[in-house]
């Protein structure tokens, strides 16, 4: 994977294009109820490992957690998963109690899971209205979809809501990771970008050789 370097009033031009490239067909997915959000850095990790407790992000030496910060996780009044659960979300409840918080797993700063139906999960209210709590890690197998919604966070730096193009280019330089992850793990599942909630397929071959952007000083 090479290497781009570009003056930042050409960088949005550049990711979108490289976005539109890569689309495909539409890709609708079913049986998937629950989502989970992470860091566009950490996931990759995911694609290759699963969604990993923390026990098991540590035991991997995925995270380097002290013991002391195992602990701190177990305190389920802060950390509702706790150190051996993984926190979803539903999104579209219908039965939430007015202004009761709910977790937006569309926000376009993360990259999105889409988990399958089918894993056991309990409701949990503390901290969200929409949160669910699986005990244990969640194997990639139990992974549906990868939706990112890059062209979304363009649009907020357009219009003047991100400051800085930097927070486009880091998430954008992830995405070919996660492309090469997908195809190193063999998941039979598609990346979209949702941003439009289209649910455009984009192609992680050809994503996975897209060069990393750069901005120039």
């Amino acid at each position: 994977m090479g290497k781009i370097i570009l003056e930042e009033k050409y960088i949005s031009e550049y990711i979108m294009d490289m976005l539109h490239d890569a689309q495909m067909s539409q890709t609708n997915i079913k049986d998937s109820k629950y989502h989970h959000t992470t860091r566009y850095e950490d996931a990759s990790s995911i694609c290759r490992n699963g969604i990993l407790n923390a026990i098991d992000l540590k035991n991997k030496q995925i995270k380097n957690y002290s013991d002391q910060m195992i602990k701190i996780m177990g305190d389920i009044e802060s950390h509702v998963n706790g150190e051996d659960g993984v926190s979803l979300a539903v999104m579209g409840l219908d039965d939430l109690y007015p202004n009761e918080e709910e977790y937006n797993a569309f926000a376009p700063y993360d990259v999105d899971f889409l988990v399958s139906s089918y894993i056991k999960a309990g409701r949990s209210s503390l901290h969200f209205g929409n949160e669910y709590i699986h005990k244990g890690s969640i194997d990639k197998s139990n992974l549906n979809a990868v939706d990112i919604r890059i062209l979304e966070l363009i649009k907020l730096y357009e219009n003047g809501k991100i400051r800085k193009i930097d927070e486009i280019i880091d998430r954008f330089n992830c995405i070919g990771d996660i492309s090469t992850a997908i195809i190193e793990s063999n998941l039979d599942i598609p990346l979209r970008e949702m941003s439009e909630n289209n649910e455009l397929s984009l192609d992680v071959d050809k994503l996975s050789c897209t060069s990393k952007v750069y901005k120039k000083i």
